[in-house]
């Protein structure tokens, strides 16, 4: 957060609120909006600074047809579409309350098929998704090479998504949280919490590095780390899986008309700013977040790959950042059984920024009344799924 924005309160010992958020990336921002447009007394806590890990790492592609190719229709679709309808007017909305531009951008996505095999799958794909998700379409060669003129001759096919969008990752994520401030929510920042006050079976509180912070529901938003929560199991619910990624510039002749992704390979993103953004790696790495020369080296290949005039563009930078992987590629969103008080929402991988405005929604929704909006089925999301979850473990 700048200095200058001065809702960042750092002396918060032995408070009370209605609502503990732990995690300020784009998720935990967004619960934090919600509880505190509708009057609660929220404190927003975090080892580090909003949007200061995936939600600032990621590429911020709004893409609900997810990024690989499922062979039936997937639990993610229903909440998917209805995240990306959820981005409708939310940028005016959020410019309007807070003066930030979150970059929404509407970007068609190309997703090309460079052998008889991709084609066979990505058709496929469309024979099963068209019904699901208006305005799919399936392109020849011929015609992908006409709309999208840096895509390689040895293109055979593509499917166009019309309707995908582009946002700025660290932007809406830092939206959220001013907006969540002006509300009269507390920032805490550098803040690590360590564990669960708990009466028997009920939260109470956290403890944190500056004190006690007392609350009868706490909102687990953490990312990466909200795993270290969870009763140990031979397979963790949440887990860190490191991506790389790298930003060029290019010139009005090397001038991207779509976001480009391909199965296997990675994606190309062109973002409203005019940079164009380049991933991504998946590394089971732990929490490093080194940017390494294969790393480097493995985007050059997607580069080159899938656009390989835009070796010609000037490099920027690179960076890595911790997506929250899950065990079985799903979210986790809604109350905790064994632990009263305690709501969790996280493990959404390649998905944070498509789906951490609604999932907020959603959450905060559910701590107030108990009942799903938007008419969703969050059964498959089920936070319990995996087992209980404890407080043996800090968040540091």
């Amino acid at each position: 957060m700048r200095k200058q924005d001065n809702y960042k309160d750092t002396n918060m010992q032995k408070e009370t609120y209605d609502v503990v958020v732990v995690g300020a990336g784009v998720v935990g921002c967004s619960v934090s909006y919600h509880l505190a447009k509708s009057g609660l007394k929220v404190a927003l806590v975090d080892k580090g600074s909003a949007a200061g890990e995936a939600s600032q790492a990621a590429a911020g592609m709004l893409a609900p047809l997810g990024d690989e190719a499922p062979n039936q229709e997937h639990p993610l679709q229903q909440l998917g579409m209805a995240a990306l309808g959820y981005y409708d007017g939310l940028d005016e909305q959020l410019k309007q309350e807070t003066g930030i531009d979150i970059g929404l951008v509407d970007v068609p996505t190309l997703r090309p098929a460079f052998d008889e095999q991709g084609v066979a799958q990505l058709q496929a794909l469309f024979t099963r998704q068209q019904h699901f998700l208006p305005g799919l379409q399936w392109l020849d060669g011929s015609l992908v090479h006409k709309i999208e003129p840096l895509l390689p001759e040895t293109v055979q096919g593509a499917l166009l998504s019309p309707y995908e969008r582009s946002v700025q990752a660290a932007r809406i994520t830092l939206a959220y949280a001013r907006g969540a401030a002006i509300r009269g929510a507390h920032l805490v920042e550098g803040c690590p919490v360590g564990r669960l006050i708990r009466q028997g079976q009920r939260v109470v509180g956290v403890e944190t590095t500056q004190g006690p912070m007392y609350a009868g529901v706490i909102a687990l938003a953490a990312g990466a780390w909200a795993t270290q929560w969870h009763t140990r199991t031979s397979i963790p619910p949440i887990f860190p899986v490191k991506g790389q990624m790298m930003a060029l510039q290019a010139p009005p002749s090397l001038h991207l008309r779509h976001t480009v992704y391909a199965y296997g390979v990675g994606g190309i993103v062109p973002k409203s700013n005019g940079t164009i953004y380049v991933g991504s790696t998946v590394e089971q790495a732990g929490f490093d977040k080194a940017v390494t020369a294969g790393g480097i080296a493995t985007l050059l290949t997607v580069v080159a790959k899938l656009t390989p005039d835009l070796n010609r563009a000037r490099f920027v930078h690179a960076w890595a950042g911790l997506r929250p992987g899950s065990a079985d590629g799903l979210p986790l969103i809604g109350p905790s059984q064994s632990v009263q008080g305690l709501w969790i929402a996280g493990g959404h991988f390649r998905d944070g920024i498509l789906l951490g405005p609604l999932t907020g929604h959603i959450l905060a929704e559910l701590i107030q009344k108990h009942s799903t909006p938007f008419g969703l089925d969050l059964q498959a999301f089920n936070p319990d799924r995996f087992g209980g979850w404890d407080s043996a473990s800090s968040l540091t």
